[in-house]
């Protein structure tokens, strides 16, 4: 006879697949929201640069310039779409963009489509991860339920951001470090090793789980067996992989890097314990709800009680997140802890495995109860949206006047001039950033350099540039230089073409709307005219004449 335990293994594996489906299905219906409204966006700064990013390497590959022109291609490229952050960002989402861009078309759904398909990976390979540690369907479902209910997951995944590649590869990378300390697979680490190279190319942060993958492997195997030659080779050619993310990083992101190495020299201030337990505390609650964080603790403890290695694996990842959002992370601790949401899922699977004993069926229904609460709380995600931006920049497009046309606000950096590369299908138009010709934005700041001196140097600007449309927010900046471009389009020579509300939910935007201005017999900008934008960022400063852009030029 076969003994109840085997019976109830068996049974739980019947259940695999159908268990997977449910998970799937659920971060699906979380995270899906919205897609199909190209309206549905996140205002946080960073989405419509990626969203630019991905469509840059689409027209990279299409116009194929030279070799030696790759540089001044992207310079004429930010010059007429004034949107990117290559560099800044990391590159491996808007690679993935690039290919659904040129299948599917340019917008806002397509994009979503990326982000969305690495959470999916992101709750299978969750749910690989326990079913193989934990040797329990039931509890594999409750981890792949736990991130796909995860609340800032949620958000994540319905906007486009680098956090969601990078979160998914890790944990996959995490799935073959262990199955290497189970069978020492020489494949095993090859996948791992890469796996984590290419979530760091994702995002660079997401090296906050490599600690706790080399532990937990040398714990298992010890010292001896990471020194023979199939990892050593797997290692070096993952670094090999990754190398040029470092300078590139070191160059092109220099704030980032003086940010967090500022935050961390820190240390010994007064008040920094107390300002790190909250900042663990802040991003525990804010991916998870306190029932769930609750018996995500008991599972990793119950793994660590019974002698399983996996409650290893879980607590040093967890604990070495929590280390590096109290060291580095000067902002947004949240965002930056994402990286051990699938730690937190394993504990919450091992809560309800059958390494609950006699206890499981209680265990089971607490665990059950407490990923209700935390379904019910991503159901209510919602992004701010934002309307009027698309139909602003079809106008522009639709019916061109002059040579460019300008946007000014606050709110956005990057969605107008993103709606207006995906209308501008032959790719003649040429957007102008009044926070980059009558100022200099740098992060929060919209004004951190004045390019301007007095009111009647706007229409200096405009004419010499040979400004067609003024698209602005109609909402006081905090550029008083912005302003009296808000002041100028209020006089005689300019036409007010459209008036659109943008409902969204963001209180910068609440009952505000844009404004399309038409300026009155626009002339074509003058043949000297060159574009000189500074991007402090990135250390970076870019010298385009307009007739070039006007002349397509690197284009095809």
């Amino acid at each position: 006879m076969t003994p109840p335990a085997h019976d109830a293994a068996a049974t739980s594996r019947r259940w695999t697949r159908p268990l997977l489906a449910a998970c799937l299905l659920a971060g699906l219906a979380l995270s899906a929201r919205g897609l199909g409204d190209e309206r549905y966006v996140s205002l946080q700064g960073d989405m419509p640069r990626h969203l630019m990013n991905g469509v840059f390497f689409l027209d990279l590959v299409r116009d194929l310039p030279a070799p030696a022109d790759a540089f001044e291609y992207a310079r004429h490229y930010y010059a007429r779409y004034p949107a990117l952050s290559l560099g800044h960002h990391p590159f491996l989402i808007a690679l993935v963009e690039a290919p659904f861009f040129a299948v599917f078309g340019v917008s806002v759904t397509t994009a979503r489509l990326v982000p969305l398909l690495f959470m999916l990976l992101g709750v299978y390979w969750t749910f690989r991860l326990a079913l193989e540690c934990l040797d329990d369907a039931w509890a594999a479902a409750a981890a792949g339920l736990t991130f796909a209910s995860s609340a800032y997951v949620v958000e994540l995944t319905q906007s486009v951001m680098t956090e969601l590649p990078a979160l998914s590869l890790s944990v996959a990378a995490a799935l073959y470090c262990h199955r290497f300390a189970e069978r020492q697979r020489s494949r095993d680490i090859l996948l791992a090793t890469l796996l984590a190279a290419f979530a760091a190319w994702a995002k660079q942060l997401a090296v906050v789980i490599t600690p706790a993958l080399i532990i937990y492997v040398w714990w298992r195997l010890g010292w001896r067996r990471l020194v023979r030659r199939d990892v050593l080779a797997a290692v070096a050619l993952a670094t090999f992989v990754v190398a040029p993310l470092v300078p590139i990083t070191l160059v092109l992101s220099p704030f980032n890097v003086a940010l967090a190495a500022g935050f961390a020299g820190e240390l010994t201030e007064t008040g920094r314990v107390e300002l790190a337990v909250r900042l663990v505390r802040r991003a525990a609650l804010d991916h998870m709800t306190p029932a769930v964080i609750v018996v995500g603790l008991l599972g990793v403890g119950l793994m660590l009680w019974r002698g399983r290695a996996a409650g290893w694996l879980a607590a040093i990842w967890i604990a070495s997140t929590a280390a590096f959002i109290s060291v580095v992370v000067a902002g947004e601790p949240s965002r930056y802890a994402i990286y051990w949401v699938p730690a937190w899922a394993l504990g919450v699977g091992a809560a309800c495995s059958p390494l609950a004993g006699r206890g499981r069926a209680v265990a089971s229904v607490a665990v059950a109860l407490a990923l209700a609460t935390q379904v019910a709380w991503a159901s209510r995600v919602r992004l701010p949206g934002l309307d009027g931006y698309e139909a602003a920049a079809r106008h522009v497009v639709a019916e061109p006047r002059g040579s460019t046309v300008m946007f000014a606000g606050d709110v956005d950096t990057g969605y107008f001039t993103f709606f207006v590369r995906k209308h501008d299908v032959a790719r003649q138009a040429i957007v102008l950033r009044a926070d980059k010709m009558l100022t200099t934005s740098f992060m929060g700041s919209v004004a951190a350099e004045d390019r301007i001196k007095r009111p009647e140097e706007v229409r200096a600007v405009i004419e010499r540039f040979g400004v067609g449309y003024i698209v602005v927010e109609d909402r006081p900046s905090e550029s008083k230089v912005q302003n009296w471009l808000l002041q100028e389009v209020t006089m005689p020579g300019y036409i007010e073409r459209m008036r659109l509300p943008s409902n969204s939910t963001d209180v910068r935007l609440r009952g505000r709307s844009l404004v399309v201005y038409e300026v009155a017999n626009a002339q074509p900008a003058a043949t000297d005219a060159r574009l000189d934008i500074r991007l402090p960022l990135v250390s970076q400063q870019i010298d385009v004449a307009v007739a070039d852009l006007a002349a397509r030029k690197y284009l095809r």
